[in-house]
């Protein structure tokens, strides 16, 4: 419940003493993106910005839960590895990176292409690395050039390899 510090707080302290993206899972980088990464940043935004949430400052803060999101956008970035697009792999193992059973999936979802801007972006400025901000960058505009001449339209789903819709 918005307002609610004391629980903010509380999930704050759970989050940096509990949770390791260092995991043999496989993600949704779309899902990850937006849900997980983009959750660390806000939470991170919300204790840092006395203009937005002044009560939210939590004392001893010190920035864990941006170091929790850069350490997620480092095992996000390798989804974005190895295609001859720019456009990411849907899926990723947090810990292995894109395995050869993930390489015979090649289509992507417009969505999981193009929308990883805002949240990328973000934890470059954060962090001061562009490299983030750059492959959701590069992935927006290779998606723009695909766009279908006569409508402008773009497709639903799309090949990694090859950028067909």
């Amino acid at each position: 419940v918005f307002g609610n510090i004391s629980e903010f707080h509380r999930a704050v302290h759970l989050i940096t003493e509990r949770v390791s993206f260092d995991q043999d899972t496989t993600v949704q980088v779309f899902e990850a993106t937006i849900r997980v990464l983009g959750g660390l940043l806000s939470a991170h935004l919300l204790l840092n910005d006395p203009h937005v949430f002044p009560s939210a400052r939590l004392p001893g803060y010190d920035n864990e839960l941006l170091d929790l999101a850069a350490d997620l956008a480092v095992r996000l970035s390798g989804a974005f590895d190895g295609t001859a697009t720019g456009l990411p792999h849907p899926r990723i193992n947090l810990r292995h990176g894109v395995q050869p059973d993930m390489e015979k999936i090649h289509e992507t979802c417009l969505a999981g292409a193009g929308s990883l801007l805002l949240e990328l972006g973000l934890i470059s400025h954060l962090t001061g690395d562009p490299m983030y901000g750059k492959m959701a960058q590069k992935s927006v505009l290779n998606l723009w050039e695909r766009r279908n001449e006569k409508t402008g339209l773009l497709g639903n789903t799309i090949d990694i390899r090859t950028g067909v819709w």
